[in-house]
């Protein structure tokens, strides 16, 4: 376990270094290119900042399920729960240690526009999942909506003051930049997931709960990074246009692509608690934006409280839940296909396990 915690450690560090490396070089192209300043903001550094859960949940996704212990294991719960996880804390955590770090402020814009936007993917979401399963043509209404979300970026872009190229820090070799982060992003990814995974069932803690809570939070550190540092030189505009570009990003890209390439159930937990927290943390803190247009100390207290809770109800859950195993003979085969053992009343407790274990994950 051991030498498993190292390599979570080296993939969550070439992670955060292959997103600072992604976001330095397109930022320096898009400059270049004549981009507008905030169209960088909204999507390349979004983007640059979410690229860890984008790998990460794909791979996570693409990996296929195999028997440990008696127990089937898909990787799907860990990409899904990564990304659920990142949203809850991109608010709970990132937001909350920001206005406690310095009172943020947040613009009428952001309240009436960004923000219902972002409230709206994440129902869309909550929708998809009520029926217990992300389908292909739901991960494809997704990507149409991480499209639309583009397109408003570039028509917002339009009627947004110019910002001098000099008040950047370009780099001399964005391109350079570009491939070593894209090299990091999935190197670190695949050291990030594999470690976190072998951690989990040397454990016995399912992958839905090392999704929830050390793959967000170390996918999210690139947000909460940012954030922080924005906070601290007074950007409050970025620090809150990179927490809804984020949840953005991540509710309707990174979900979208992963229900499009790997489309599959998904455990009742998700929908009837993991995503109603996802919308409720966010929800609880429109209003805190609404009044005086701003996030005080106080208010980033209470939105961290809220993140903390929820981990300490997730890590309860995932002690006192009883995790039912497979029975004999159960398997997968090279295909990734699950391989049902030969007697008709293994093959009914395997049924069983199969329908129940998402409950109790």
């Amino acid at each position: 376990m051991l030498l498993a915690i190292v390599l979570l450690l080296a993939g969550l560090v070439i992670l955060t270094a292959g997103a600072e490396l992604m976001v330095k070089g397109a930022a320096t192209v898009a400059f270049r290119w004549g981009i507008s300043p905030l169209v960088v903001g909204l999507t390349i550094v979004g983007c640059g900042t979410s690229a860890p859960e984008m790998v990460v949940s794909i791979y996570a996704a693409l990996t296929p399920p195999e028997v440990v212990d008696g127990v089937v294991k898909s990787q799907l719960e860990l990409s899904i729960g990564n990304i659920l996880g990142s949203n809850i804390a991109n608010v709970g955590l990132v937001l909350g240690i920001a206005a406690l770090i310095r009172p943020i402020k947040v613009t009428v814009r952001t309240v009436k526009k960004e923000m219902p936007i972002a409230l709206a993917a994440m129902f869309t979401v909550w929708l998809f999942a009520w029926g217990g399963r992300f389908d292909r043509w739901e991960g494809i209404i997704l990507l149409g909506g991480f499209a639309l979300f583009l397109l408003y970026c570039v028509r917002t872009a339009k009627t947004e003051a110019e910002v001098e190229v000099e008040s950047t820090t370009p780099t001399t070799y964005p391109w350079l930049f570009l491939v070593l982060g894209v090299i990091g992003l999935v190197g670190g990814a695949y050291l990030f997931v594999e470690s976190a995974t072998s951690i989990a069932r040397d454990l016995g803690v399912s992958d839905r709960v090392i999704g929830l809570s050390i793959v967000a939070i170390g996918t999210s550190l690139p947000e909460l990074a940012t954030s922080v540092v924005a906070t601290l030189r007074g950007q409050d505009d970025i620090s809150v246009g990179n927490i809804i570009g984020s949840i953005m990003f991540n509710s309707l890209l990174v979900l979208g692509s992963v229900a499009t390439i790997a489309p599959d159930d998904i455990a009742s937990t998700v929908a009837n608690v993991d995503v109603p927290v996802m919308v409720g943390v966010t929800l609880a803190s429109f209003p805190l934006m609404w009044l005086g247009f701003d996030i005080n100390r106080l208010e980033g207290a209470a939105i961290l409280l809220m993140y903390i809770t929820y981990m300490t109800w997730v890590g309860y859950t995932e002690l006192v839940t009883p995790k039912p195993a497979a029975p004999p003979g159960a398997g997968v085969d090279g295909s990734g296909a699950l391989v049902l053992p030969d007697d008709p009343q293994e093959d009914r407790a395997l049924a069983w396990t199969l329908t129940t274990a998402p409950s109790t994950a």
